[in-house]
């Protein structure tokens, strides 16, 4: 890798404790500096490949086996017992079992009669 010097304008105290934080790690000022900034650098292209990642993920959208048709209403979600009827009907619609719906539905603690 090549080097290249660069002056810098810091604090006198933030010298002096980052000297003595370098020494402490049997490193120079120029290596303790070189490793922090880095990482500021590598956080920062990181956090942007994550956002980006997300961002494009969010444009896509997520695939949840409905086929674009939502079965159930706003209102419905505050009707648990209808909102599970709906969702067995697009299990059905979906090719689920009747077992595997109702195996299901058990799984998360819902009280099942059938």
């Amino acid at each position: 890798m090549q080097k290249r010097n660069v002056t810098l304008s810091l604090p006198t105290d933030l010298i002096r404790r980052a000297k003595a934080l370098a020494a402490a790690r049997d490193k120079s000022l120029s290596e303790l500096l070189r490793e922090s900034l880095e990482e500021k650098v590598s956080e920062a292209s990181g956090y942007r490949q994550a956002m980006d990642r997300q961002l494009k993920l969010l444009a896509t959208g997520f695939d949840l086996g409905l086929r674009g048709k939502v079965a159930w209403s706003r209102d419905s979600v505050n009707e648990p017992e209808n909102l599970l009827i709906e969702i067995g009907m697009v299990l059905k619609e979906s090719g689920v079992s009747r077992r595997e719906s109702l195996r299901a539905l058990k799984a998360v603690g819902k009280v099942v009669y059938d």
